[in-house]
């Protein structure tokens, strides 16, 4: 097959990885995410532009699943020329139910270095502001450079996992603002915290800042007995659910010895992590009730402040945890700058 054959099996491909994240989610939850159509899961009818240094794609704000694509011969132009003389149709938005139609914003690329674009792929999200009801025709446009594509680094189910991830994600934190808002709120209480207590009260209404693109959040899960996690988060990856047990302790408490070696408190807390997982692999078919889907669970720490961590002593943290598939570490600053970026990189 040639190029365009094989990009239009891979565009299908996308979609299809796309629908079959969507579909494998409780109904309810489905709603919940595609209440206001999301730009990240948009699945309607394709264009497809084929240019002098790639490949534009406008894809319909529709959940229709049907696939269908128009080609376009736009070999004369680069890929933002083609984006630039769309631009007043790309940016008109409109109800469906009254056929209102409103102009946003136009953007453009204007002039811009020839090839700039050839070896990377972009992806545009066309949104009306938070809550309307207006929606843009095509609200999800990807720039495929045809270097990068030649080269095989094309990948339609990651592609499609991070949309739905990011979907997931803004439907967990709302708006900006409000995760602004909770963002500022939290630095304030690490800062200030002497207890465990009132920052697990505090994450149990904004759970995301550990894991935004969790699709369900247990508080205080009972693995056993004698063991009970912090938080467990479910997150789905290839169509199946994968968990998270997290373990927080206070932000004001050490982890290194003047001597920088672990502190006691520290040394209980991390193999606490690893006693929970001993249990889950001996006992893993009794906690499936529990647990959908459970099988090689991850164990996250949440510990301390970056204040008393050097190069040295990251390097130690690194030895300790980087060596563990499923065991992980984070201090809260790690949290608050995961945090932030996140807020940054999705367009909400």
């Amino acid at each position: 097959m040639g190029v365009l054959e094989n990009l239009t099996e891979d565009l299908k491909r996308y979609q299809t990885e796309l629908a079959k994240l969507l579909n494998a989610i409780p109904k309810e939850k489905i709603t919940e995410l595609i209440e206001n159509i999301p730009s990240d899961l948009s699945m309607g009818s394709m264009i497809l532009c084929s240019c002098q240094d790639g490949f534009l794609v406008f894809i319909k704000n529709q959940f229709n699943h049907k696939y269908s694509i128009e080609y376009q011969d736009e070999m004369q132009k680069m890929m933002t020329e083609v984006f630039d003389e769309r631009s007043k149709e790309i940016f008109t938005f409109y109800d469906p139910l009254t056929l209102f139609v409103s102009f946003g914003h136009k953007v453009q690329f204007g002039t811009q270095p020839k090839d700039q674009f050839k070896d990377n792929v972009f992806v545009l999200l066309v949104e009306d502001i938070p809550g309307s009801r207006l929606y843009p025709e095509y609200s999800k446009i990807l720039l495929i450079g045809s270097c990068f594509y030649e080269n095989g680094d094309f990948n339609p189910l990651e592609m499609a996992e991070r949309d739905f991830q990011n979907a997931l994600s803004k439907k967990n934190l709302k708006s900006k603002n409000r995760a602004l808002d909770v963002l500022s709120k939290f630095e304030v209480l690490i800062d200030n915290a002497q207890n465990e207590e009132d920052i697990q009260k505090f994450l149990n209404d904004h759970p995301y800042i550990i894991q935004p693109n969790y699709e369900s959040v247990l508080i205080k899960p009972k693995i056993s007995n004698k063991y009970v996690a912090d938080y467990a988060f479910s997150i789905r990856k290839h169509g199946t659910l994968d968990w998270t047990f997290v373990e927080i302790e206070a932000s004001s408490k050490k982890i290194f010895t003047a001597k920088s070696l672990f502190r006691t408190e520290f040394t209980q807390a991390k193999g606490q992590l690893l006693e929970w997982d001993d249990y889950i692999a001996q006992n893993i078919k009794f906690l499936k009730d529990d647990y959908p889907s459970l099988h090689k669970p991850n164990y996250t720490l949440v510990f301390g402040r970056n204040s008393e961590i050097d190069d040295y002593r990251r390097g130690i943290l690194r030895s300790e945890f980087g060596n563990s598939s499923n065991r992980n570490f984070s201090t809260y600053d790690d949290l608050i700058e995961n945090f932030k970026a996140l807020i940054e990189r999705l367009n909400f």
